[in-house]
C-alpha cells in the first residue's frame, strides 16, 4: 500500500514540476513541456506501474446492456448535479475576474480542444486513473481521498480549490463505482465546456441570471433524485461505507499537500 501511493506521488510531482516549468518558459517549449507533463507520467506509469501495484480488478470498460442502463441511470442526476455546481461556480468566478481573464477569442471549436476535451482526457489519466490504478487495489476509499486531494491542490489557486475537492470526490468515486473512468472524463469535460462557455466571448451573453438559475435548478432536482434513490446509491457506492477499508496517507504524501499548499500561497504574492 505505502509503495503505490509513493509510487502516485512520484507521478504527480512529475507533472507538476512540468506543468510549472511549462509556464516559466515561452512559446513552442511551453506547449511541449505542457502536453509532456502529462504524457511522461503515464508513459511511466504504463511501463513501471504494473510491477508496484497488482492489476486492478475495478479498472475496466463500463457494463453493458441492463447493467449498464442501471448505472447511467443513477449517474445521470450526479452528472446533473456537476453542470449545476460548475455553471453557478464559473458564473461567481467570472463575476470577480476582469474582463480579460473571463473572455477567450477564436473558433469555439478550436478553443473546445484545448481547453475543454485534450485536459478533460490528460488530467483523468494523470490525476484519477494513475491513483486508481495504484492504491484502489490495496484501498478504494485512498484512492479516493488521495486523487481527490492531489488534484485539488494541483490547481493551485484558492479559488479553485474547494470547488476540485469536491468534484474529485465525486469523479474518483463514480469511476471505482462503475470501474473506468470514462464517466469522470465525461463528468470532466462537461465541466470545462461549461467554463469554456462562460468565458467565450460570442456566447458570454448567454449565461444570465435566469440561465444560471436554470442550471442551479437543475442541480437541485439531481439532489432530489439521489436522495429518492439513496438505497440504489448506497449500493453503487458501497465501498465508501466499508470500514474495513482502513485509509492511508504516506509521509510522501503528506510532503506532497504541504508543497502545493506552499505554491499555492506563494501564488498570491
Amino acid at each position: 500500500m505505502k509503495k503505490s501511493v509513493r509510487y502516485t506521488v512520484v507521478f504527480e510531482l512529475l507533472a507538476v514540476l512540468l506543468l510549472l516549468l511549462s509556464g516559466a518558459v515561452p512559446g513552442t517549449l511551453s506547449t511541449v513541456l505542457y502536453y509532456a507533463a502529462f504524457v511522461i507520467p503515464v508513459a511511466l506509469f504504463f511501463a513501471i506501474g504494473k510491477s508496484v501495484s497488482p492489476e486492478p480488478k475495478n479498472l475496466k470498460p463500463l457494463p453493458t446492456a441492463k447493467d449498464g442502463a442501471t448505472v447511467a441511470l443513477l449517474l445521470a442526476p450526479t452528472l446533473l448535479g456537476v453542470i449545476g455546481l460548475s455553471a453557478l461556480f464559473s458564473y461567481l468566478a467570472s463575476l470577480i475576474s476582469s474582463p480579460d481573464d473571463a473572455t477567450l477569442t477564436g473558433s469555439f471549436f478550436t478553443l473546445f480542444l484545448l481547453h475543454a476535451l485534450l485536459p478533460s482526457v490528460l488530467e483523468e489519466l494523470v490525476f484519477r486513473y494513475i491513483p486508481i490504478a495504484l492504491i484502489s487495489p490495496h484501498s478504494k476509499r485512498s484512492a479516493v481521498l488521495i486523487s481527490a486531494v492531489f488534484f485539488a491542490l494541483v490547481h493551485t489557486n484558492l479559488a479553485q480549490i474547494p470547488y476540485a475537492l469536491f468534484a474529485g470526490l465525486v469523479f474518483a468515486a463514480v469511476d471505482i463505482a462503475t470501474g473506468s473512468i470514462l464517466p469522470s472524463v465525461v463528468f470532466h469535460l462537461v465541466n470545462n465546456t461549461v467554463s469554456l462557455l462562460l468565458q467565450w466571448e460570442r456566447t458570454a451573453e448567454l449565461f444570465t441570471v435566469p440561465a444560471v438559475i436554470t442550471v442551479a435548478a437543475l442541480a437541485v432536482i439531481s439532489v432530489g433524485v439521489i436522495i429518492a434513490l439513496r438505497k440504489k446509491f448506497r449500493e453503487l457506492f458501497s465501498f465508501a461505507f466499508d470500514k474495513s477499508d482502513k485509509l492511508a496517507f504516506t509521509t510522501e504524501a503528506a510532503v506532497f499537500v504541504l508543497l502545493m499548499l506552499f505554491i499555492t500561497v506563494t501564488a498570491l504574492f
